[in-house]
């Protein structure tokens, strides 16, 4: 008896393991340019009254239309805890969404059995968390993956109570206020509808998926709101694919060198298969439906790390509330040498093991150039500002559009960002033409993204002079009167 205890003990005190690695990997300094641009995107509508339609930050693309009313609740329940807490409040909002979506998969298996959880368990999501912990970002795109997950594990569930019908349109509702991820709750709900193998629906049942079609309408911008996302997956996301790390799929050689992404298909993946395999006289068509959208979504892009994690948590949940696997008591020991050295190797590695919490509850200075700004500020060039883009989002929230600035990374105007962004950095001939048709002063170019050519021709060039470098950030000013006097 006092050996089962021992047992239990141990497989209990393996959590403690994804825990402490969920809390380390997500307590950390803010290094989300788009939070910057929610904030600032709030500030101009306490400030001025209405939501900016046109972009109000740039003096590049001023009439260009700012898509950003579609998850404007999002937007708020960031600045809400900012106001509150300061830099606190996002991270611990993000950090509570972040537990929320590993916790999801094991309520209903929890509710369901009094006997511990399996002792597979603790390793599953402590890999989970080690491969998903770069999404750990103060972004709107949370919530989506949030209620994604809350829906699959509804469905898996509770998909024959009147209450979980009741709620899920209310959850769609809410879902088109905050993130534009709500058709694939569409894809998902259809997917159900065709492969659960019901012969009948109730009405109530029927009722709740034609609302869940028709509430995402309610939104500030309507039919154009529901559009969108169809919209920015045709016409944005190509090019997002090509500029930006987190949509760039698992099959670009670019990735190749971040190993932990492509853990699933050696772990989690290869489990699943084989447990639906054990289950394949039952027809689980849906439980194969969700784990070949999960699949789908790990090599798609980065950006589906946690939410495909978690979609693989809760299936592993639902396959084993059902079909128990039978688990040796000797396999604790290999499962907790397993917890223990993901958890050490990711911990020990991590940049913020040496900070404090007062620390950890911050923006990171070295990402963002928060003294290259106070700088500017002082002197006040009055020729215009280049920027860099990963800037965008954080000088929109210092400055409000006074001054304003080059770009940021919420236009979707990438023919600007090629002909204005990447092609000056070809040649010196090139830079000079940018410089002359925006009446550029001043380069704020970031040490940590993709500004290193445009910082080897200013170096080179006569015509400008470094300002000041730091970690985060450097300054070249225009030799010209009209900006700074030199000696």
């Amino acid at each position: 008896m006092s050996n089962r205890r021992l047992h239990l003990g141990l497989a209990c005190g393996l959590w403690l393991a994804p825990l402490v690695l969920l809390l380390e990997s997500a307590l950390r300094p803010i290094a989300e340019p788009d939070l910057f641009f929610y904030l600032a995107l709030v500030q101009r509508y306490l400030h001025t009254g209405h939501w900016p339609v046109t972009d109000p930050f740039t003096y590049t693309l001023a009439n260009d239309t700012l898509m950003t009313l579609h998850q404007w609740l999002g937007y708020w329940l960031f600045y809400w805890p900012y106001q509150t807490l300061g830099w606190a409040g996002p991270i611990l909002l993000k950090t509570l969404i972040v537990f929320g979506a590993f916790l999801f998969p094991l309520g209903p298996f929890l509710a369901r059995r009094r006997s511990a959880l399996p002792y597979y368990f603790p390793l599953a999501w402590t890999l989970a968390i080690f491969i998903a912990h770069h999404r750990f970002r103060e972004r709107v795109s949370l919530f989506g993956d949030l209620f994604t997950i809350i829906l699959v594990c509804g469905l898996f569930w509770h998909s024959r109570r009147k209450q979980f019908w009741y709620c899920l349109p209310l959850m769609f509702l809410a879902w088109a206020q905050l993130h534009p991820s709500y058709p694939l709750g569409w894809v998902i709900l259809l997917g159900f509808i065709t492969l659960s193998g019901r012969e009948q629906w109730s009405k109530l049942q029927l009722a709740s998926v034609a609302l869940c079609f028709l509430l995402p309408f309610c939104n500030p911008l309507g039919f154009e709101g529901v559009r969108y996302p169809f919209q920015f997956s045709l016409e944005v996301e190509p090019y997002l694919r090509q500029y930006v790390v987190e949509w760039l799929p698992l099959t670009d050689p670019r990735l190749f060198g971040f190993s932990f992404l492509y853990l699933p298909f050696i772990t989690l993946v290869p489990l699943l298969a084989w447990r639906l395999w054990q289950v394949r006289g039952e027809r689980r068509y849906f439980e194969w439906f969700i784990f070949t959208l999960a699949l789908f979504l790990s090599l798609k892009s980065v950006r589906f790390g946690l939410l495909a994690e978690g979609l693989f948590l809760a299936l592993l949940a639902g396959l084993e509330l059902r079909s128990p696997m039978v688990q040796p008591r000797w396999a604790l020991v290999g499962v907790a040498t397993g917890v223990l050295a993901l958890t050490m190797v990711k911990i020990t590695f991590s940049p913020s093991l040496h900070l404090g919490l007062a620390q950890r509850l911050d923006i990171d200075t070295g990402y963002f150039p928060a003294e290259s700004v106070d700088v500017l500020n002082e002197n006040r060039p009055s020729l215009h500002i280049f920027n860099s883009f990963g800037f965008g989002g954080y000088l929109a929230w210092r400055w409000q559009g006074d001054p304003p600035i080059f770009f940021h990374g919420f236009s979707t105007n990438f023919r600007f960002f090629e002909d204005n962004y990447n092609h000056p950095q070809e040649s010196q001939a090139d830079l000079d033409e940018l410089v002359r048709k925006y009446d550029i002063g001043v380069f704020l170019l970031s040490r940590m993204g993709n500004d290193g050519n445009f910082i080897d021709l200013l170096e080179k060039h006569k015509g400008w002079q470094k300002m000041r470098s730091d970690p985060a950030a450097v300054i070249f000013v225009k030799r010209d009167p009209r900006v700074f006097r030199f000696p």
